[in-house]
């Protein structure tokens, strides 16, 4: 769901790079993020994103702090605000690739409507039991348990 330590770490020494001198506290700014980021693995939603929007705007987190809120957004369903939060944070971290696969992840979920894909689903698992069922009845006709 949220990101891993690796992202959290990459991001941090992004953040750390590109840090402006500011009326905000980068560290604290960081363990805020950090407790985000347990209590959305946890499931903890709403908290979560509570702490997120407590962050301030401007912070050179944003991308990581958006990345998370789209995560959080995304397990809840509400992939249209998801998809929102990942276009800013790209347009603030262009070259995070990341953000282009969740994007995409978000189209490909949209190609096809739901309800197509649980109809498609439920007629594959068909096929597949009649095709299972006759090739049991095949092997036993063969083994001679059933009669001919």
């Amino acid at each position: 769901m949220a990101i891993s330590q690796r992202q959290f770490e990459v991001m941090v020494g992004l953040a750390n790079r590109h840090a402006k001198t500011g009326p905000y506290d980068l560290a604290a700014d960081q363990r805020v993020l950090l407790r985000a980021t347990r209590l959305g693995r946890r499931g903890q939603y709403g908290i979560a994103a509570t702490m997120l929007e407590a962050l301030p705007i401007h912070s050179p987190l944003r991308p990581s702090v958006l990345d998370l809120k789209a995560k959080i957004l995304a397990q809840q369903g509400r992939f249209l605000e998801a998809e929102a939060c990942w276009r800013e944070a790209l347009a603030l971290a262009p070259n995070h690739e990341g953000f282009r696969q969740a994007l995409a992840a978000i189209a490909e979920e949209r190609r096809y409507p739901f309800w197509l894909r649980i109809v498609v689903a439920a007629a594959v698992s068909a096929v597949t039991c009649v095709v299972l069922l006759l090739v049991a009845v095949g092997i036993l006709r063969w083994a001679g348990w059933i009669g001919r």
